[in-house]
Order: C-alpha cells, then sequence, then structure tokens
C-alpha cells in the first residue's frame, strides 16, 4: 500500500489535540467523534454523496472534558463516550 485517498473530510469545532477515536455504528450509518471541550458530533453518512452527509452535535452543560473515545452498542440505539476528566456519558438515540 503506497497511497491514501482521502474520501471524505468531516469539519467540526475545537479539536486541537492530536488523538480522538471516532466511532461507527453496526450498520455503518452514523459516524461519532468528539472535541476538546466535550461535545459529540454525529454524521449520517447513509448517503449517496458525502456533502449531504447530516451533522449533529451532542452537549451537556457538565460534559467539558476532551471526548477520547465514542462507541456504539451493536443495535446502535447508545452511545457511549470517555473523557479526559475520567466521566462516561450516554446517549440514548430513539430508533
Amino acid at each position: 500500500m503506497n497511497s491514501v485517498t482521502v474520501l471524505h473530510k468531516f469539519e467540526y469545532a475545537q479539536c486541537d489535540i492530536w488523538f480522538m477515536r471516532f466511532a461507527i455504528d453496526h450498520s455503518q450509518k452514523i459516524l461519532a467523534l468528539g472535541n476538546q471541550v466535550g461535545k459529540i458530533y454525529t454524521w449520517d453518512i447513509d448517503v449517496t454523496d458525502s456533502h449531504d452527509a447530516k451533522q449533529k452535535v451532542l452537549s451537556h452543560p457538565k460534559c467539558t472534558a476532551a471526548v477520547r473515545q465514542t462507541c456504539f452498542s451493536k443495535d446502535g440505539s447508545v452511545l457511549i463516550c470517555v473523557c479526559d476528566d475520567g466521566t462516561i456519558w450516554r446517549w440514548d438515540r430513539a430508533l
């Protein structure tokens, strides 16, 4: 493997640190990624044109530390996020 191809560039704010881990749900329709101030960005990636991917932002007033990892439950109904301050956050998604 000698080449790399950028499939799509997702724009999101306040993520100037070197390590963030994203997650894709089991059905490969939703991508989730956190930033350095505790916000979670999700994109609907089940689209023909990647520029049509819809973004949503999840936040809570007490979630203010960098989100280092996100993970979906197998059925995609739960999103778990782990932050630098040791907190773990859960968002339940209406299916």
